[in-house]
């Protein structure tokens, strides 16, 4: 609750984990700390209805299998909606969850995140690829008392499995990093490998990525980047660990060398430290690539949003008993899901959400004078600006999606900021939302 309460604008906050993960028994928990407190007449509880069972603990629950009835139920002093189950709903709860948080509300959600076959729940991965905040639970392995991140269906009900009593594989691991442009993503990444590099004795290498950032010109840069590439090269076959990136993502130091490239490539963190990454355009290449290094037990991956059926090779990975670390935006810059990433989200073990500033400036004239204020709120969303007669405009709906390169800065025809709700822009014709609210406090 109350990193929810921190946020400065509407947030999804969404707890998932399979059976018997306590994800209600902590809702109840925070409903008894706050009712009365901050929770007076300001919020409503909603539960899928079930048999034997009326409202959630001692509090009355609105019980409805209709998402229109929760959103008849929303009044205009409604600041905090908590939603028991929203997997059990049907797919017409994500865009109420984007009403309610466009129009400035806090909302609660819990949810197994993955079916009795392994799968995302009904609509969960696209709840989180819509959620700011999240809460990744584990119960207790119903067959050996492990931590458990799976449910196996026995009879008429489910129980608890960790990862080998679920399909005999190995206890791997996901650890998403996600967020908007500008939120220190890659170098969260990007110091894991390091940190790995450290550990493995592989000195050299880190004493290359770390002079990186002090090297200014182009030419010294390009040079160093032929060294950490040289370097990577040589020790590839005996360190198990590796950071995959998208080919196309070609930005920063890459385009130094950039006929130069082979299969090894370069990611930069915003500080400017070169990371050797293997360079693949597809998921089949990176499962290529790892099957031909069967040591590599550690996989870093840069931007996954950007290689189809990359959910499918994390799971592989993951149950051959690896540890998988991604770091890449879950929503584009139209707000909607982006790519892979809500079905890793679903799948994954851990999930850091971080944030950005929004960068949206405003101009204003005063004492004659021209004052440019930025807007400094959270920047939870991607907006793409692109160069139209000299001046940064928000880019179009129907753009296309992804532009190969990404090339950011004052020299290029389209860029990114990191921007809050309040000021995300999107022209075009798009479709007309199903549940809009009025901006809370507002009638």
């Amino acid at each position: 609750m109350r990193d929810m309460m921190n946020f400065d604008q509407g947030v999804f906050k969404i707890v998932v984990g399979p059976a018997k993960s306590f994800k209600t028994t902590d809702l109840i928990g925070k409903l008894r700390s706050y009712v009365g407190r901050v929770l007076t007449g300001n919020y409503l509880l909603v539960k899928y209805p079930k048999e034997g069972e009326k409202g959630i603990g001692e509090f009355e629950a609105l019980e409805t299998r209709d998402v229109d009835e929760i959103a008849d139920a929303i009044r205009p002093e409604t600041e905090f909606v908590f939603i028991e189950e929203t997997h059990k709903f049907d797919p017409s709860i994500v865009r109420l969850v984007e009403g309610l948080v466009m129009s400035g509300r806090k909302l609660y959600g819990t949810a197994i995140n993955l079916d009795s076959s392994g799968e995302s729940y009904l609509s969960t991965a696209v709840q989180m690829a819509m959620a700011d905040l999240f809460e990744v639970k584990t119960a207790s392995c119903v067959e050996c008392r492990r931590p458990a991140s799976r449910s196996k269906k026995v009879g008429d009900h489910y129980e608890p499995v960790c990862k080998p009593h679920f399909n005999g594989g190995g206890e791997g691991r996901l650890e998403m990093t996600i967020g908007p442009m500008y939120s220190s993503k890659s170098d969260s990444l990007t110091q894991g490998f390091i940190q790995r590099a450290i550990r493995h004795g592989a000195q050299g290498l880190v004493e290359l990525i770390q002079a990186s950032p002090d090297i200014k010109e182009d030419e010294a840069r390009a040079e160093h980047a032929r060294r950490i590439i040289a370097e990577w090269r040589s020790l590839e076959d005996k360190v198990g660990f590796a950071l995959l990136k998208w080919t196309k993502d070609i930005r920063y130091d890459e385009r130094l060398i950039l006929d130069e490239l082979e299969d090894i490539g370069l990611v930069n963190t915003h500080y400017k430290a070169m990371i050797p990454a293997i360079r693949c355009l597809t998921s089949e290449e990176q499962r290529e690539w790892l099957a031909a290094h069967p040591g590599v037990e550690e996989v870093y991956i840069e931007e996954p949003q950007f290689i189809e059926g990359e959910a499918d090779l994390v799971r592989e990975l993951v149950y051959q008993g690896k540890r998988v670390l991604a770091a890449g935006l879950h929503r584009d810059f139209r707000r909607m899901p982006f790519g892979d990433v809500p079905e890793l989200l679903a799948f994954a073990d851990q999930i850091d959400c971080r944030q950005a500033v929004c960068d949206h400036e405003t101009t204003e004239y005063r004492y004659n004078r021209e004052v440019v204020t930025r807007c400094t709120r959270m920047g939870t969303e991607n907006q793409r600006l692109k160069k139209v007669n000299g001046v940064w405009v928000p880019a179009h709906h129907d753009d296309p999606i992804v532009i190969p390169g990404g090339k950011e800065g004052e020299n290029v025809p389209q860029k990114y900021e990191a921007w809050c709700r309040e000021h995300h822009r999107l022209p075009g014709e798009q479709p007309e939302p199903i549940y809009k609210f009025p901006l809370l406090g507002r009638k």
